[in-house]
């Protein structure tokens, strides 16, 4: 019956996973997409072209965790007709694999994709190349970060694409990232603090300076987890002895606490009702000065809730930057 009618049983598990607890049921409902095999992933396929947006998260779901190999194959023509929380979540989904076929296929999707998905995406993207080691990537990565790029132009992409290229060992990019620490217009710099601070630290790592110890341990000290999906840990964490007072705005506002921080993202406080893959507004204070940062909520803890930055202007990430390496001595 299950082969014979996939859509009343898709149908049904996008109920399920809409529930309160529905995300606690997808390994089962992995097991039963395997178990029915082709009849429900090509209708899952086809999902992935439907205008109803819960059909499409779905289906992103579903193959995100079942064929995560057929997620990143539709990419390229996908992707580009979903609102960019859809794109988040299938950007998300093929990100958390660490089994190398899928994030080869993963790899090439988003060098396919990464020009026409939307900012707010392309920093996950980013990230992946270059844990990936993706070398196909490399060109596009040093026009990101030379702010030559037709599209994505963004600082904190810039940002990004400079910590990927030194994460991936790039020797050619080194005289880019001289330049960028470099590069004045009279007395001032030409890039921003933020952007600078990036390359000098990708350089470290080409050149493996001694007094940038702390950046390799934090590289090297990244999870080899042989479990199948699980993101690598992208920056040190900082475990605030007093919580720093925040706010929240967006579907949902009100006050919160960052008990943990790091330049990837924050764990909060909040009596919010947060779920996965809302979009907020974090902001809190240092000194006088405030830093914001545009976050997704990415994981949903009885203690608080993980939120990884997705966008951030370059000077609140050098406050923030400065802030974790007072913290870390």
């Amino acid at each position: 019956m299950l082969r014979k009618g996939p859509d009343r049983l898709i149908d049904r598990l996008g109920l399920l996973l809409t529930a309160q607890d529905g995300m606690n049921q997808l390994p089962a409902m992995v097991r039963l997409v395997h178990a029915t095999g082709e009849p429900v992933l090509g209708a899952l396929d086809t999902r992935l072209y439907e205008p109803r947006r819960q059909r499409i998260a779905t289906a992103i779901h579903l193959l995100g965790s079942a064929a995560p190999k057929r997620l990143a194959a539709a990419l390229p023509r996908a992707l580009v007709s979903w609102e960019w929380n859809l794109q988040d979540l299938a950007v998300t989904e093929l990100a958390k694999w660490t089994n190398p076929p899928v994030v080869a296929a993963t790899s090439q999707a988003f060098l396919a994709t990464i020009g026409e998905a939307h900012g707010m995406v392309v920093p996950c993207m980013i990230d992946h190349l270059g844990f990936a080691n993706e070398v196909a990537a490399v060109p596009v990565l040093q026009r990101v970060a030379a702010g030559e790029h037709q599209t994505l132009r963004d600082i904190y992409l810039r940002i990004k694409a400079a910590e990927a290229l030194g994460r991936m060992r790039i020797h050619e990019a080194a005289p880019l990232l001289l330049q960028i620490v470099r590069e004045r217009t009279g007395l001032a710099h030409t890039e921003p603090a933020a952007l600078r601070a990036a390359a000098e630290e990708a350089l470290a790592l080409l050149e493996n300076h001694p007094a940038y110890a702390r950046v390799r341990t934090a590289e090297n000290a990244r999870s080899k987890s042989g479990v199948a999906y699980s993101r690598p840990r992208r920056y040190p964490r900082v475990h605030l002895p007093t919580p720093l007072a925040a706010s929240i705005t967006g579907a949902r506002t009100g006050a919160a606490h960052v008990r943990t921080l790091a330049l990837g993202g924050a764990f909060v406080e909040t009596d919010n009702r947060l779920v996965v893959g809302d979009s907020v507004q974090l902001e809190f204070r240092v000194g006088l000065r405030r830093i914001q940062s545009t976050a997704m909520v990415r994981n949903v803890t009885p203690n608080g809730f993980g939120l990884e930055f997705v966008h951030m202007k370059a000077r609140d990430r050098e406050r923030m930057r400065r802030l974790i390496a007072q913290l870390l001595k």
